[in-house]
């Protein structure tokens, strides 16, 4: 692999590890314009998700690592391979999917019940 694409490659990982703690940590942020990110966000993201089934930043890594899908790659999604580095042994993907979703709409949805009450 090229090394600007392996380069590249790297720092859109760096930023999906960004984009997912922020989504961890948003709905609890003072300010209001993350509040409304996460809100919005967890929109974009579902929608994403529906069309896709892959965050368009994984998409654009494996692009970039020249994997295009995860059937040729043999890999996981994004989550799946953040947890088992987390926890050190494989996450099932159906716990996965579910952590990520209450996650992902919790917050949102407290995020929402904070942005009325202000």
């Amino acid at each position: 692999m090229a090394g600007w694409r392996h380069a590249a490659a790297d720092w859109v990982w760096a930023l999906h590890v960004v984009v997912t703690c922020f989504f961890l940590v948003a709905w609890m942020l003072p300010w209001s314009w993350a509040l409304w990110t996460s809100l919005v966000g967890a929109f974009v993201l579902q929608v994403q998700w529906w069309l896709n089934d892959v965050c368009v930043l994984t998409t654009l890594e494996r692009l970039l690592r020249g994997r295009a899908t995860a059937l040729a790659s043999g890999d996981g999604n994004f989550l799946a391979g953040l947890a088992r580095s987390i926890v050190g042994r494989p996450v099932p993907s159906a716990w996965v999917n579910r952590i990520s979703y209450a996650v992902l709409w919790g917050g949102a949805g407290v995020a929402a019940l904070r942005l009325a009450w202000r």
